[in-house]
């Protein structure tokens, strides 16, 4: 066979299968391994909506970080660095330690309370690297702040970026900073927070795992009885924050956990989630937008379906390319959003985190 032929049809073969036919011959473990290819592969894959979707599972014990698919290991990882990391089994922004990802096969783990170092991995590849802490930013002039907790995304223009939200609780505010693999170092983000008094912040689920945005779902306190609620938005090529208000009309009960999906830049899920779901409804809404008569874009949610499912506890939706899934209480859910169809199970301490991933050949590894 010509070798641009056979080079063309291993470009459109998942990385998983890549790295097994490494082993055919060596003019494919030679063509596979080389740079050129895997950035080719990179880009020809970027935009691809593929069904090469595989579960992991994620432990923690004594420091140690295991990545595990079908038992397994794809990933091991020890430091005296991540030494009391701990995921909890409710909703993920009560726990101390959140899971990023995947955006271009990356994924994130950090420590709300700034306490570790951020993690950032590519399990297929067994790669996994610790970044540098802060050295300067601007949240300490000219007062000093209290950061409360931080929030982290990854993002993805040639290579990777990773960006961290910082809440300061004095001045109700937030710090945004970039991380580039080519500096190795973080930069001050500017306009994070336009005219507002950030006083919460949570990580809003990604549908689209190109990397080129992250959003957050915020609060703006302004007064003792005004608070509003925001999407916050950052292009991570463009470095460019954007915050879209919310309809005033969201859920307040303390039975409901109210959790929001970014399909893209432009149109968003809302998912009310009832404590139990075996016993209540879960409420699935689908953004519109509107234009405010003081400037700017609202959200409003038109309700899209109520259904109540038995208890189930397989994983089967989590096979489809077209579904997210994440911790909420004591619950795992898996959403399906385009057939609005949904599972959960019982998720307890002892059991990994899992994840839905798809491999890419996006290297951690400094490549000359």
């Amino acid at each position: 066979m010509n070798t641009d032929v056979c080079t063309e049809i291993l470009l459109h073969l998942p990385v998983e299968s890549l790295l097994r036919f490494r082993a055919v011959c060596k003019f494919w473990c030679y063509v596979i391994d080389s740079p050129s290819f895997r950035e080719r592969h990179i880009n020809n894959n970027n935009n691809v909506v593929s069904d090469d979707m595989v579960r992991l599972e994620l432990y923690f014990n004594n420091g140690q970080l295991r990545v595990l698919h079908n038992t397994k290991p794809l990933l091991t990882y020890k430091s005296d660095q991540l030494m009391g990391y701990e995921f909890s089994s409710y909703l993920d922004h009560q726990g101390l330690v959140r899971l990023y990802g995947p955006v271009m096969g990356l994924v994130c783990i950090y420590d709300m309370q700034l306490r570790r170092p951020i993690a950032i991995c590519n399990p297929c590849l067994g790669q996994l690297r610790l970044l540098p802490p802060i050295t300067t930013s601007s949240y300490s002039n000219p007062y000093p702040c209290e950061i409360s907790k931080r929030e982290v995304a990854i993002g993805f223009d040639e290579d990777y970026k990773v960006a961290q939200l910082l809440l300061c609780r004095r001045h109700s505010c937030l710090h945004g900073l970039m991380y580039s693999r080519k500096t190795d170092s973080w930069k001050d983000l500017a306009g994070v927070n336009g005219n507002l008094q950030i006083c919460s912040i949570s990580p809003m689920k990604q549908v689209c795992e190109n990397g080129r945005f992250a959003h957050w779902y915020v609060v703006s306190c302004m007064g003792y009885s005004l608070v509003e609620a925001y999407i916050l938005s950052l292009d991570m090529k463009n470095e460019v924050f954007r915050t879209i208000r919310l309809f005033q009309g969201h859920c307040n009960s303390t039975d409901i956990a109210v959790t929001y999906v970014a399909d893209d830049e432009h149109s968003f899920w809302r998912l009310d989630l009832p404590r139990d779901p075996s016993r209540g409804w879960v409420r699935i809404y689908r953004s519109s937008f509107c234009e405010s008569r003081y400037g700017g874009r609202i959200i409003s949610w038109a309700p899209l379906t109520n259904v109540q499912f038995p208890f189930y506890e397989g994983l089967g939706l989590w096979r489809r390319t077209s579904c997210v899934f994440f911790k909420y209480w004591k619950y795992m859910f898996v959403f399906d959003y385009r057939a609005c169809k949904y599972s959960y199970w019982p998720c307890y301490n002892h059991l990994p985190v899992l994840f839905k991933h798809r491999c890419s050949f996006v290297t951690l590894e400094n490549v000359s």
